[in-house]
């Protein structure tokens, strides 16, 4: 697992996350109230982690301003 490089590159760790994140939320076996909430951000957090690296290695070109930050953070949640 390399930290560093999702240390430079958080604001693309937090899309890859955030998707990941909305897909398994509504996901029909883990969207139920037996797993617990902090269980399924684990889960999301470690796929997160593992899915990354592939995804650093396209690349993936972030806007300069925070607002198209959080227009692209909400179109990767919808």
């Amino acid at each position: 697992m390399n930290i560093d490089l999702i240390a430079e590159n958080i604001q693309l760790f937090l899309l890859v996350f955030a998707r990941i994140f909305a897909l398994l939320s509504v996901a029909p076996l883990l969207s139920s109230a037996a797993i617990p909430g902090p269980a399924r951000v684990g889960l999301c957090l470690l796929t997160a982690v593992i899915v990354f690296p592939w995804i650093a290695d396209d690349g993936y070109p972030m806007p300069p301003q925070a607002l198209g930050f959080i227009f692209l953070l909400v179109g990767e949640v919808l």
